[in-house]
């Protein structure tokens, strides 16, 4: 019930709410959430909260679009610590 909840705010339009989602959605591991992350990282600046659900649920997909916001500002210590969660999680399959 909880989950179901959540996947209906992934479409929300205020973008905290969205976060929120994907962050609680991919705390449980929940699947349904990868697309929304995809969708969110592809945002001009990326959402914390996206970058966030990223780490917590690491997949390979996320990859390519985390290394792009690392390049745009290195500085951001929560993309470099969802850059490294991909990347452990690659090379642990």
């Amino acid at each position: 019930m909880l989950r179901d909840a959540l996947v209906e705010r992934l479409s929300d339009s205020d973008v905290d709410v969205r976060g929120e989602a994907m962050r609680g959605l991919a705390l449980r591991k929940d699947m349904r959430v990868a697309d929304a992350i995809l969708d969110e990282l592809q945002r001009p600046g990326g959402s914390d909260l996206a970058i966030d659900a990223a780490s917590e649920m690491p997949r390979n997909e996320f990859l390519p679009l985390l290394e792009a916001l690392v390049a745009s500002n290195p500085d951001a210590e929560n993309v470099t610590l969802a850059v490294a969660e991909c990347r452990r999680t690659i090379r642990a399959v």
